[in-house]
């Protein structure tokens, strides 16, 4: 809980962007040593949780460009918002959907770009070598939070997925996408393993290789035809909203015992694999072409 005189510095800190909440949350020029997060909501700064809020997440000189804000039925909308990076992730924003989504354990999240055209680029290239090892470190720790937790996760791909970004959405229970989704699992070009732990339980042995082998496009027409996705839409948010309400129809419970019938310890077991194998092997340089000395 965050004190009222912390409140009372923040506010002060803050006081010209609290009118414009978006500007706050993307705005790198503000720092806060006194404690590492706390919600801004379309009124003002609050420690409470409002119904719809932006939260800031510092994680050093970084801070998170997530939107959370309550969605249609019930749902947590987590919306990417570094537009300028085609929504690459920095640790902060890592952290942030962490925490959103232990927060609401139960609930479904909804994670989309909020901006058109785009989902997510994956690990931030604009950050150091050893902090984008623990960027990428962190991002398998995010991706088994949303295996294991009791609420769907719906991924809304509106644009390119690339490397934790495809991730992203793999690790995602259900996604809704649009003809401009596409796909790309970039991985021994950098020195790392990328999405093998989870490509081929939604693909098959044969293009789950091809695919993160060769680090192709993978189109949104040709993940539909694999049942990686249901029929393209143009409108996510009609769709998720059809799909959430769907979804409230049913058992919670049901609905949990089936998501969890499905991520068998084989896949942790796996995701965790590759994640060590990351941690030991790989030191967050990321050139074009990769050779090991």
């Amino acid at each position: 809980m965050i004190s009222s005189r912390s409140i009372a510095h923040t506010t002060s800190l803050l006081e010209e962007y609290c009118i414009a909440p978006t500007r706050c949350a993307t705005d790198r020029s503000i720092r806060m040593a006194r404690f590492p997060w706390f919600y801004l909501s379309r009124g003002g700064l609050s420690h409470t949780n409002p119904t719809h809020r932006y939260i800031i997440f510092r994680q050093g000189d970084q801070m998170s460009s997530v939107l959370v804000e309550q969605g249609a039925v019930e749902s947590l909308r987590l919306r990417l918002n570094r537009p300028e990076q085609r929504n690459a992730l920095t640790l902060a924003d890592v952290d942030a959907l962490i925490a959103a989504m232990a927060e609401r354990p139960h609930s479904p999240v909804v994670i989309e770009s909020a901006t058109a055209g785009m989902f997510c680029a994956g690990a931030s290239l604009s950050v150091s070598d050893p902090e984008r090892a623990r960027l990428s470190d962190r991002l398998y720790e995010l991706y088994e939070a949303m295996l294991t937790r009791p609420g769907l996760t719906i991924a809304l791909v509106d644009g390119p997925a690339v490397g934790g970004g495809a991730q992203l959405s793999a690790a995602a229970d259900l996604r809704i996408a649009t003809e401009r989704a596409r796909w790309r699992w970039v991985g021994p070009g950098h020195g790392l393993v990328v999405g093998a732990w989870i490509a081929t339980a939604h693909f098959g042995r044969a293009r789950g290789l091809n695919l993160t082998l060769t680090a192709r496009w993978l189109a949104a027409q040709e993940a539909e035809a694999a049942g990686y996705v249901p029929p393209l839409v143009t409108d996510t948010d009609a769709a998720c909203t059809e799909l959430l309400e769907a979804l409230r129809a049913m058992d919670a419970h049901a609905l949990s015992d089936v998501k969890r019938a499905t991520v068998a310890s084989g896949l942790i077991t796996e995701l965790q694999r590759e994640r060590t194998r990351n941690r030991l092997c790989w030191d967050g340089h990321a050139p074009s072409q990769h050779r090991r000395s």
